[in-house]
């Protein structure tokens, strides 16, 4: 699939997964494009490399990092999550 298809199909998932975040609680802080990193330092394979985008997302409970999949109108939506993404990779942290 071509990075354009890829990212129509990941659009029409976004704002269905993004209604369902902030109506738990949870704030999309920061969205955009991005490039090969400049450092990889013992970085695992699956995350080597370029990068197309890049969201980060804070959550009220790490628990809810997986709920959304349950809110109205996301498990359809899941379809075009899972076609508009070649890979992915969940990163969690949190604020201290």
């Amino acid at each position: 699939m071509l990075a354009e298809q890829r990212a129509n199909a990941y659009r029409r998932y976004g704002l269905v997964g993004l209604r369902s975040i902030m109506m738990q609680g949870g704030n999309l802080i920061l969205s955009g494009s991005i490039g090969k990193p400049i450092i990889e330092v013992n970085a695992p394979i699956t995350t080597t490399g370029a990068w197309e985008d890049i969201s980060i997302m804070e959550y009220p409970n790490p628990s809810k990092l997986f709920y959304p999949k349950n809110m109205l109108g996301c498990e359809k939506a899941l379809k075009h999550r899972n076609a508009g993404l070649e890979r992915t990779v969940v990163i969690i942290s949190r604020k201290d």
